[in-house]
């Protein structure tokens, strides 16, 4: 069923059975689920985009249009308008359809709201549609809903699980809902005036919308050509072109829309043409302020992002790709959405790689557990006694930051006294040169240590240390005694302290590990 048959227009009814849906294929390409069908949508919906800034660039460069008479430039600049609002309202309506019968809404109810939009939005004055054209469209897409004009990146390879999660819900299927309602009333209201667009301004200064009329204007679209999979112009006979004599606007054929439409004084084609009156007339467009009372008091009502939320809805509809606004209850959740896209790639990546590593992984290094002194007063001052092992194997590993790596704690419980004394004695050993002495300590500190070692090795699947580990604790501890400078000395008042000793693995050390592990538990059969 097609919106706008002229059998339609003057008679005022519509037949289906002698009429065909005009813009059947003007979307079609962002209708395919398959793979190959979601790679096309994302590279038209890209193409969108730069289709929207080469429109602004040209502007850099394109001087005014000059027309033989005002009457021709204000039928150039209806036509572009009326072909804005011919394809806002199919397009709207049929999103409205599909909305509806997605938020499970029942016949009367739609037919209340359907009636209400009709009534109350739409300009008496529209000539591209009769009233009871829509009336008629309105039902017929409820009865026969186009699903597929709901933009959905569900079965897109390429969106994540929280993006998906996030565009399907219910409240955001419910915002874009209200936006189709808004976009249909900007569409509706306008009734063929150059000097009022009333809502459809900040449509028509949309440069990615606009870019998109204009290439229906010429005949042409975006569609994914040949092996290398690029988009490219190419000529379509799908396209939508409407022509106006006075305020009388008519969707054409190509060739009568070219025969028809005003080109300006030493016009080198229609797209020029069309470009330059987006450049120095509608890219300016704002909210008019002499229009009728109903349109001032729905503009006093917007908040001011609203006519952003409005366009972007009809981008979507027009690319098949959603919103992401839509799916979050505040824009603090927006960074945490796009990050997904990394962070999920990154840890498919991850895990496939773990999956693999060892079967590739030639391990040429040892694995190193090395001790990073804390060297720095004020942090041990304010944080206290830490011991930070690094756990590494090879260079990668070793060039990476701590926050790169994987962390696992466990705690040394020592009284405050006993590292005062580490303290005192080693400070008496120093002034005797007892270097004897000095070695007798760290073994004595050493062995303390190492029975609460021992009882945390219950931790690690596999041993992290040996016998000189407990040293290296000990001699890390010694240090940082010497060093100490904070309040933990000022009183002789017992307390156990506890101390962390962190481990920061790095990724070529987790892979060795886990190859450790398949090997001794029998997952991985050794091919020596």
């Amino acid at each position: 069923m097609a919106l706008v048959p002229v059998e339609g227009i003057l008679m005022g009814e519509a037949q289906t059975d002698i009429q065909t849906d005009p813009l059947l294929n003007v979307f079609s390409d962002i209708y395919d689920k398959t793979k190959l069908g979601e790679n096309k949508k994302v590279k038209l919906y890209h193409s969108t985009f730069e289709g929207g800034q080469l429109l602004v660039e040209s502007c850099g460069y394109l001087a005014p249009s000059q027309y033989a008479t005002p009457w021709q430039e204000k039928q150039a600049k209806r036509s572009v308008a009326a072909t804005l609002q011919y394809i806002g309202i199919d397009t709207s309506i049929k999103a409205i359809g599909a909305y509806a019968k997605k938020m499970e809404i029942s016949d009367s109810e739609y037919k209340r709201l359907t009636n209400n939009l009709l009534k109350n939005y739409c300009s008496k004055n529209i000539t591209i549609f009769s009233l009871r054209n829509l009336e008629q469209s309105f039902q017929h897409y409820f009865q026969n809903p186009r699903m597929e004009m709901i933009p959905s990146v569900e079965s897109s390879p390429f969106a994540t699980n929280m993006v998906k999660t996030s565009t399907e819900k219910e409240a955001a299927r419910s915002r874009e809902f209200d936006q189709v309602i808004k976009n249909f009333r900007a569409f509706c209201s306008w009734g063929g005036e150059v000097e009022d667009y009333r809502m459809l301004t900040p449509y028509l200064n949309n440069r990615y919308i606009m870019s998109f009329v204009f290439k229906n204007m010429s005949g042409v679209q975006d569609q994914m050509v040949g092996k290398e999979q690029k988009i490219k112009l190419v000529p379509d006979d799908s396209t939508v072109q409407v022509a106006c004599t006075d305020l009388i606007c008519r969707k054409e054929n190509l060739t009568t829309f070219r025969q028809k439409f005003p080109l300006s004084v030493g016009s080198t084609g229609v797209s020029t043409d069309l470009a330059k009156l987006y450049c120095h007339h509608f890219r300016f467009q704002n909210e008019p302020q002499g229009t009728i009372p109903e349109v001032k008091a729905w503009i006093k009502a917007q908040e001011i992002e609203d006519p952003i939320f409005e366009t972007s809805q009809f981008i979507s509809l027009m690319t098949g790709m959603p919103d992401l606004f839509f799916g979050i209850d505040s824009y603090q959740d927006m960074p945490l959405l796009l990050r997904s896209s990394v962070d999920e790639r990154w840890n498919l990546w991850a895990k496939q790689v773990l999956n693999s590593f060892s079967k590739d992984m030639l391990y040429e290094e040892a694995l190193k557990v090395k001790v990073v002194p804390r060297t720095d007063r004020v942090a041990l001052a304010t944080k206290g006694f830490e011991v930070d092992l690094s756990v590494t194997m090879g260079e990668m590993d070793r060039m990476m930051q701590d926050h790169d790596k994987l962390g696992l704690t466990f705690e040394l419980k020592l009284t405050k006294n006993y590292m005062r004394s580490l303290k005192t004695k080693w400070h008496a050993l120093a002034q005797e040169v007892d270097l004897e002495g000095q070695k007798k300590l760290k073994e004595d500190v050493a062995r303390y240590i190492d029975i609460q070692l021992r009882d945390k090795s219950k931790y690690f699947t596999q041993r992290m240390w040996n016998e000189d580990f407990s040293r290296l604790v000990a001699e890390e501890l010694i240090n940082q005694s010497l060093i100490y400078r904070g309040p933990i000395f000022d009183s002789y008042q017992e307390e156990v302290l506890k101390v962390p000793v962190r481990f920061s693995y790095g990724l070529f050390a987790l892979s060795y590990l886990r190859y450790k592990a398949d090997a001794a538990s029998g997952r991985l059969k050794l091919n020596l």
